[in-house]
């Protein structure tokens, strides 16, 4: 992942629905299109299903009890 975008400081994974997940991006700014499309390939690749992958940004992303 990290060498699609190297300016990803932090990421969570939240899958929101059955097939909808969420990925959440602690960066200095939004990926570019192209970027956002090749991490998208790389979560479906990686998880093995052909979920439908959104973006969410964050300057950090906090801490959970998990």
């Amino acid at each position: 992942m990290l060498e699609i975008a190297p300016q990803i400081r932090q990421y969570q994974f939240l899958q929101k629905s059955r097939n909808l997940i969420e990925l959440r991006l602690a960066v200095p700014h939004p990926l570019a299109t192209d970027a956002e499309t090749c991490l998208a390939e790389w979560v479906r690749t990686k998880l093995g299903a052909p979920f439908t992958v959104s973006f969410a940004y964050f300057d950090e992303i906090p801490r959970t009890a998990a």
